[in-house]
């Protein structure tokens, strides 16, 4: 089930008891450092948000008063390691060993220009400020140690009602990065449970063009993000109705029942490579579009190359099967049968049997190499790749039951014959 149908939890003005989570000792120990210097810190973001929905809590991010450089000189001073992993942009990095992940604290800050792409910050001291800058309300949220929340934006009440509004003018937000366009849909996706927001849709429509200035790294990781959440299809839809799709996917139409029907079979993989070739047309250069438009590893090019390629027959045989298993291992393999199932072609009860073979059977190796050959008197070359190949498929349709002294008899028959 997705989030239309979950039930509506109830947001608290703060966390109470104070969670598990903001009471770990390296939290502690950041928080007595920051007052013992006279300063202040906070919960910031997403660790604030899926903690008030009960979520699973991992990066946590804080936001403080206190420029980088200074952060960078105190913080070892009480035990706590600091790496500059952003100082210019006024982020430090406070790690406290294996036992504790690491915290990102970012002093706050006001934009005071942007191109759409990069932003002109100025450090701040007001949280209201801070806020501004933020993309969506619900992630403009902050917690003190003792958990009172601080929520400048209306973040609390977007959160309860699943809105996902953009902070302040939808259209400077936009304007201000166009990767923000992708993000909307993200969360909408994850956390919406509504209509997505008018004002929102009318400037990522006007501004939809933005997208072509941005990275593809970036295009990647947000909809592989995407297309990983349960009500990605309803995403994908909304973004066609403003104009995103041909900058993203370079097509107007996108085949979305594929991608429903995997989905919702609790086994299905959760691959979002395979969810997006589900979506594609089997059309080879568009796939190579795709792959270089996202700059897609070469891995994950090949996997979209390859699951793009003609399917193999719906009515294979166990024998067909298994050669496709030995030819191209079983993760290929498994996505081709649940793309089959998506496309209608392979019934749920023929996709069981052979998911279940695919799953369990181990690929035998070949008991000859070339070099067995040669010793029987093959010449290097042509012939032996030929006659190696000659050999494997009979052992293959033999259901791999010749053994290498068998083999070798054949062998033998070969190099009679070619003499």
């Amino acid at each position: 089930m997705g989030l239309f149908s979950r039930k509506r939890e109830i947001v608290l003005p703060r966390f109470s008891p104070v969670p598990e989570w903001m009471g770990h000792d390296s939290l502690k120990a950041l928080f007595a450092a920051f007052a013992a210097e006279g300063e202040q810190l906070w919960f910031v973001g997403g660790c604030v948000r899926d903690g008030l929905l009960g979520l699973p809590v991992s990066d946590i991010d804080m936001a403080t008063t206190v420029l980088p450089d200074a952060m960078m000189e105190f913080l070892p001073k009480h035990g706590i390691k600091a790496v500059g992993t952003g100082v210019a942009h006024g982020t430090v990095t406070a790690t406290f060993g294996k036992e504790h992940d690491p915290v990102q604290i970012t002093t706050l800050r006001q934009d005071t220009a942007c191109d759409g792409r990069h932003a002109d910050v100025a450090f701040g001291t007001s949280v209201d400020e801070d806020a501004k800058r933020r993309d969506f309300t619900i992630n403009a949220m902050y917690a003190t140690a003792d958990g009172e929340i601080i929520d400048p934006t209306g973040g609390l009440h977007d959160l309860e009602k699943r809105m996902i509004r953009f902070v302040g003018n939808a259209d400077d937000r936009v304007r201000e990065d166009g990767l923000r366009m992708l993000r909307f849909f993200r969360f909408w996706s994850r956390f919406g449970e509504r209509v997505p927001d008018k004002m929102a849709m009318r400037a990522i429509k006007l501004h939809h063009k933005m997208v072509n200035a941005l990275s593809g790294e970036r295009i990647r990781e947000e909809m592989g993000k995407l297309l990983l959440t349960q009500n990605a299809v309803l995403a994908l839809d909304w973004m066609s109705q403003v104009k995103l799709w041909v900058p993203i996917f370079g097509m107007k139409q996108l085949f979305l029942q594929r991608l429903v029907k995997l989905q919702s079979h609790p086994l299905a993989p959760r691959e979002w490579i395979l969810f997006l070739t589900a979506i594609l047309p089997r059309d080879k250069e568009l796939g190579e579009w795709v792959g270089e438009r996202w700059k897609l590893s070469r891995k994950e090019r090949n996997l979209l190359a390859v699951w793009q390629s003609p399917l193999p027959s719906p009515r294979m045989g166990d024998a067909e099967l298994k050669m496709l298993l030995r030819a191209h291992g079983r993760y290929i393999v498994l996505g081709q049968l649940w793309l089959l199932w998506a496309d209608g072609v392979l019934p749920a009860n023929r996709l069981q049997y052979l998911l279940e073979i695919a799953q369990g059977w181990e690929a035998p190796v070949f008991p000859l190499t070339g070099k067995d050959l040669q010793k029987l008197g093959f010449r290097e070359g042509k012939e032996l790749g030929i006659a190696l190949k000659q050999l494997e498929t009979s052992w293959e349709a033999d259901g791999y039951s010749p053994d290498k002294k068998a083999l070798l008899e054949m062998a033998k028959k070969i190099l009679g014959k070619a003499a």
